[in-house]
């Protein structure tokens, strides 16, 4: 079942912050069962945004968990690629394993380090 809602970055923090809009947030997330989901771009974002707030440690890993848990697993970057129609361009080993017509994909050379970069890793 696709997710009748994306929220962004900004509709999850109008939520947490109580900000005009969450009584919006709050019924797409309370639909449940899957019916909102957030992309893998925001869900950094917002994780990034709460571990560097002034939250305590423990208040940020709950805040996280209550809303991971309330809409699942984001979909991947490719999900996004194909449904844009757009081809992935990726250098990371994970992407790797997706096959290479969903979506199309274009995989960057390795990366060359410098040798200033080479001699610090010896």
């Amino acid at each position: 079942m696709k997710p009748a809602h994306l929220l962004d970055t900004s509709a999850l923090l109008a939520h947490l912050l109580k900000e005009p809009g969450e009584d919006i947030v709050e019924h797409c997330l309370s639909a449940g069962g899957g019916r909102s989901a957030v992309s893998i771009v925001s869900w950094v974002e917002f994780q990034l945004i709460i571990s560097r707030s002034s939250y305590q440690k423990v208040d940020a890993q709950k805040i996280i968990g209550l809303y991971r848990d309330a809409m699942g697993v984001p979909p991947p970057i490719a999900a996004c690629a194909k449904s844009h129609g757009s081809k992935l361009v990726y250098r990371d080993k994970p992407i790797e394993s997706i096959p290479e017509k969903a979506p199309p994909q274009f995989k960057l050379p390795p990366k060359v380090l410098n040798r200033a970069a080479q001699g610090n890793r010896e």
